[in-house]
This record gives C-alpha cells, sequence and structure tokens, in this order.
C-alpha cells in the first residue's frame, strides 16, 4: 500500500516535469535561437558596413551595441584588427643581395581596447577608426549573462554550464578605404 503512493507520487511529479517544465524549457530554447539568430545577423551587419566602408564610426558602434542589448541580454564585445604586412626574405638578413624572391606574410594584431580608445578620443574629431585595404577585422560578441533556459537547466540537473549561452565572431577583410 506504502509501495503504490510512492509510485503515485513518483508518477504525479514526472507528469508535471513532463507537461509543464519541459515544454518552458523547449519554449526558452526556440526563443534563444531567435536572439541567436539576430546577434549573427547585427554583427554580419556591422562586419559588412566595416568591409566595404573601411572605417568603424561612433554611429555604426553605438548601433551595434544598442541592436545587441535590445535581446535584453548584456554582452561582451570585442573588436580585432590584424594588419597585414608583407616583409621580404633574405638567407643573411645583413646582406640585401641574397633576396631569393620569397615574400614573408605577418599579421600584426590590434586589440579591441587601442581601437575604443582611439574611436572615443577627444583628439580624434571625425570619431571613426580607419582600415586599410587588405586588414582583416573580427568581431566577436559573447553573452555575460546565463539564458533562461541555461538556468532552468542547471536548477534541474544539478550542473553548472560553462559556456556562454551566445557566441558568435565575424570577420572579413576591408575592400576599401576611406
Amino acid at each position: 500500500m506504502i509501495e503504490d503512493a510512492l509510485w503515485t507520487i513518483v508518477a504525479i511529479i514526472l507528469a508535471i516535469v513532463l507537461l509543464v517544465i519541459y515544454p518552458i524549457y523547449q519554449e526558452y530554447k526556440a526563443q534563444e535561437a531567435l536572439i541567436q539568430m539576430h546577434l549573427v545577423q547585427t554583427v554580419d551587419k556591422a562586419v559588412s558596413t566595416i568591409t566595404t566602408q573601411g572605417k568603424l564610426d561612433r554611429m555604426t558602434y553605438e548601433q551595434l551595441v544598442s541592436e545587441l542589448t535590445s535581446s535584453g541580454y548584456s554582452y561582451d564585445i570585442t573588436i580585432e584588427r590584424q594588419i597585414r604586412k608583407v616583409y621580404p626574405v633574405y638567407q643573411d638578413a645583413t646582406d640585401s643581395s641574397t633576396f631569393d624572391g620569397k615574400l614573408a606574410v605577418v599579421y600584426e594584431t590590434i586589440g579591441n581596447k587601442e581601437i575604443l580608445n582611439s574611436l572615443y578620443s577627444s583628439e580624434n574629431e571625425s570619431k571613426t577608426y580607419n582600415f586599410s585595404v587588405g586588414d582583416y577585422i573580427a568581431i566577436t560578441v559573447k553573452s555575460k549573462t546565463r539564458s533562461r533556459s541555461d538556468v532552468l537547466a542547471e536548477l534541474l540537473w544539478h550542473i553548472k554550464l560553462k559556456k556562454a549561452s551566445f557566441y558568435t565572431r565575424i570577420g572579413g577583410m576591408i575592400a576599401n578605404e576611406t
């Protein structure tokens, strides 16, 4: 008799989980798929604008931040520039006559802090950060907060998820200069 009562309680708890909590979890996952799609489209639009114009201006950056935060989550946004530099290769670095026709390509990385400091510098009246043709730009966006489905999964399964709920990295090569 007690055993039947325990199985009934277990069945009721299982029914609640299956009929209430799991559909809520799936709804959260569907909403988060839309947020991830919005995140990718927004970053792709910003990268396309920068690679086409050859510059990043305050308006473009602030529009990117505004569109991303409209999802209700906060993000770490990182902009990285890689400057392509080509150097001749010599068999003997001290003798210029030993050039054998080969070139070495090296990318110098400029980080987010330097780009934003330049963009928001009081000395920068144009409010732009200019790129050169052939430079590579990458924008990485990572959520600071956990998503609702992650919180629910942690609550149900007693596990700590260490991944960012939303993440994208989109880059491109600068096609034009201003």
